[in-house]
């Protein structure tokens, strides 16, 4: 009998450890999931749209930079043609001699 008396106070101890390990670990409680993937592409999309904003802002700078740039070789170009009209300048007056006479 005392065998006996061992193993159930050996079981009880246990059964003790058992409680006191229980009652110190949180029992985790199921929830279901929750998603955010319906925030992430609202998110998505609005950074998308300031993207092609961007773009846009940009391509209008270049458009305009483009035509300004033109502009001013057109104007370059003009002015070069001005300046490089040939025309006849007069002869210096100390070269100059006199009316030629006809030989008869």
């Amino acid at each position: 009998m005392k065998k006996i008396t061992s193993l159930t106070s050996c079981s009880a101890a246990s059964v003790q450890t058992t409680k006191s390990f229980r009652s110190r670990v949180s029992v985790t409680v199921g929830t279901a999931p929750t998603f955010k993937s319906d925030e992430r592409a609202e998110k998505r999309k609005e950074l998308y749209t300031k993207l092609e904003e961007k773009q846009r802002a940009l391509a209008e700078k270049r458009l305009q930079y483009e035509a300004r740039r033109r502009e001013e070789q057109e104007a370059a170009i003009r002015q070069l043609r001005k300046s490089m009209v040939v025309k006849a300048k007069p002869c210096p007056t100390s070269t100059m001699r006199g009316p030629l006479q006809r030989l008869n």
